[in-house]
C-alpha cells in the first residue's frame, strides 16, 4: 500500500491517509510519505466507534465539498466505511488483501464483512486484488468488478553471505502470531528434524505469550529462539540462512517473502495466496502436504552445494524483477482509477 501511495504520487494525485487504529507501525511508515495523515484512533469499544466514524464522516465531507475525490479502501473494514460515506460509489475502488482459503477457520467477522463487501462491490468503480487466487475465491462469495494487480517490489543489492559448510543452519520464520501461521505445526515439525541439529529462529508480535504456551503445553523448544518484535526485521534477516512461510491460509501477497529474497535469503513457503508466484514451484510446498513440510524444505535446502545455493537466490531475485514489475503494476492501478472516473 505504501509503495503505491509513494508510486501514484509521482503522477500528480492528491491523496489523504484516513487510519482507524491510531498510531502503528503503518502509521510511522505513511508518516515519512508527503500525504496526509488522519488519525481516529478507534478502539474496541462501542464509545470510541461511534466517536471515530462521527470524525471520520466529518473529515470526509469536508475534503469531499473542495476536492474531487476518487477512493481507494483497504481490506475489508476500511470498504464498508468508505461505503458509507463516499457520495459517489462508483468513485470508490474496493482493494482486498486477503485470501480466504478454507472459509470455515475464518473469524465470524472476517466471513461477515467479506460477504457484505462482495454484496457491494457491484455498486462500486472496481475491486482490486493483489493475487489471482484471492480474487478466484472471493469471485465465489459474489464479488463483481474485479481487478488483480500484483505488489511490486523494490529490489537492493542486500545479499546473505553464505556460512561454512559445517556451520549451523537457521531457520527463519517472521510473521504475527495467528492461527492463519500455523507456528504450532512449525515448532511441531521442527521437533522431528532437531537430531538435523537445525536452529529455528522466530520473530514477530506475540512471541513471548505464545513461547509461555507452548512450554506449559510440554513442548520441547530447545534450539528454538523466539523474538517479541516485528518493526525492524533487517537486523534479524542478518542471523539467518534459509526463510520459511508456513500459513494455512489468509495470505494474499505475503510482503515478507519479498523481503526475504531481497536480503539474499533462500525462502520456502506454504502454496497461499502468491508465494508460488513469488518464491518459485521449487520452493513452494501444498499446505495439504502428507509429509513433514520443514524436513522436506530443511533437507531441500542442506544438500545443495555453495554454488547452486548462491545461483537459485539469485533465480529467486530475478523472478520478482520480472514478475511484479513497478511500472507495469504503478501504470495498471492508474489506469483502473481513470477508467472509473471516465476518463479513459
Amino acid at each position: 500500500m505504501i509503495a503505491t501511495i509513494n508510486e501514484l504520487n509521482k503522477f500528480g494525485y492528491d491523496q489523504c491517509i484516513y487510519n482507524l487504529t491510531g498510531e502503528n507501525f503503518y502509521t510511522q511508515e505513511i508518516s515519512k510519505i508527503d500525504v496526509p495523515v488522519e488519525n481516529f484512533k478507534i478502539k474496541k469499544n462501542l464509545k470510541s466507534v461511534l466517536l471515530g466514524l462521527v470524525n471520520l464522516s466529518r473529515s470526509y465531507k469536508k475534503r469531499s465539498e473542495t476536492q474531487n475525490i476518487k477512493t481507494v479502501a483497504w481490506m475489508y473494514d476500511a470498504c464498508l466505511f468508505s461505503f458509507l460515506f463516499v457520495q459517489n460509489k462508483k468513485s470508490i475502488i474496493f482493494n482486498i488483501r486477503h485470501t480466504l482459503g478454507n472459509i470455515f477457520r475464518e473469524s465470524k467477522k472476517t466471513i461477515l464483512f467479506a460477504i457484505c463487501v462482495g454484496l457491494l462491490s457491484r455498486f462500486v468503480g472496481k475491486t482490486i486484488f493483489c493475487s489471482a487466487r484471492s480474487e478466484r475465491q472471493h469471485r465465489l462469495l459474489g464479488y463483481k468488478k474485479s481487478l488483480v494487480i500484483d505488489n511490486y517490489v523494490a529490489l537492493s543489492s542486500q545479499n546473505n553471505l553464505v556460512k561454512p559448510s559445517d556451520a549451523t543452519i537457521v531457520i527463519g520464520c517472521f510473521a504475527r502470531f495467528s492461527p492463519m501461521k500455523r507456528h504450532l505445526q512449525l515448532i511441531r515439525d521442527f521437533h522431528f528434524i532437531s537430531k538435523l541439529q537445525p536452529r529455528l529462529l522466530i520473530v514477530g508480535c506475540g512471541a513471548e505469550e505464545f513461547k509461555n504456551s507452548v512450554l506449559n503445553q510440554g513442548y520441547d523448544l530447545k534450539n528454538i529462539d523466539f523474538i517479541d518484535e516485528c518493526s525492524d526485521l533487517n537486523y534479524y534477516f542478518s542471523f539467518i540462512d534459509m526463510f520459511v512461510l508456513y500459513s494455512g491460509w489468509g495470505e494474499s501477497f505475503p510482503n515478507v517473502l519479498v523481503e526475504a529474497i531481497n536480503h539474499g535469503i533462500l525462502t520456502y513457503a506454504t502454496d497461499v495466496g502468491a508465494a508460488k508466484d513469488i518464491v518459485g514451484d521449487e520452493f513452494c510446498f501444498p499446505v495439504s502436504y502428507k509429509k513433514n513440510i520443514l524436513r522436506d524444505m530443511f533437507l531441500h535446502y542442506s544438500n545443495l552445494s555453495t554454488s547452486e545455493l548462491i545461483q537459485k537466490k539469485n533465480n529467486q531475485k530475478l523472478n520478482l524483477t520480472l514478475k511484479f514489475n513497478n511500472q507495469i503494476v504503478t501504470q495498471t492501478f492508474i489506469d483502473a482509477l481513470s477508467d472509473i472516473n471516465g476518463n479513459k
